[in-house]
């Protein structure tokens, strides 16, 4: 009876045993094999609350990680660069001047691009206001009607363009006017761009209010 009631422990350990190497094995990655990246967790702009949110007129970009580009993007990284205050630069769509922002773009193969940008330079309220009305001026744009806050005085534009439609978030944090836009083909209805656009203004706004308080 000794003998058999060994025997039967032995049974069980060995079952114990087993059942843990197999739930190492499934929860440990084996050598070589690559680990599975943690998703990103994302925030619409509606449910981001800007009223505390200090950002830096100073640069931002190095706190945007790829992964949050080519999530705006809806593709790959084909092509990353960007710029610092005093830098000679394309500071418009043909425009190449001193730059009095800090700014950086990511695109696509798609015509599609994501881009952040703050000016140096403080902004007034007055001022602010200003921009936000201008932003709609150009041809093709309208300003998109209750767009969710972006700062304490803010806008949202939507711009249809060629094979194009993108959408900018400005708004005034503190004394800093932040920019940030995202564009996409065409094809891509004018909610998903809004949508898209929006998470993609918050990480700019997160990655902006990371820094110091006053560039200078």
């Amino acid at each position: 009876m000794v003998a058999g009631v060994a025997a039967l422990l032995l049974v069980v350990v060995a079952a114990v045993l087993l059942v843990r190497a197999g739930e190492d094995e499934s929860t440990t990655p084996r050598s070589g094999q690559p680990t599975a990246k943690p998703s990103l967790s994302t925030t619409s702009l509606a449910a981001y609350d800007t009223t505390d949110v200090v950002v830096a007129r100073a640069d931002f970009c190095p706190a945007i990680s790829q992964e949050q580009a080519e999530l705006a993007l809806g593709e790959e990284v084909a092509e990353a660069e960007s710029y610092a205050n005093g830098d000679r630069a394309e500071v418009a769509p043909g425009v190449t001047d001193v730059a009095h922002e800090y700014a950086c773009t990511w695109r696509g193969t798609a015509h599609s691009i994501a881009r952040g940008w703050v000016f140096a330079p403080p902004v007034t309220p007055e001022r602010a206001r200003e921009l936000a009305d201008a932003a709609a001026a150009p041809r093709g744009c309208r300003t998109i009607r209750d767009a969710p806050a972006f700062g304490s005085v803010s806008t949202g534009v939507l711009c249809r363009t060629g094979p194009v439609k993108r959408v900018v978030f400005q708004g005034l944090f503190g004394d800093a006017w932040l920019s940030c836009a995202l564009t996409r083909p065409r094809s891509t209805s004018g909610a998903e761009v809004e949508a898209a656009a929006g998470q993609w203004c918050v990480a700019v706004a997160r990655a902006a209010s990371s820094g110091p308080l006053d560039a200078g």
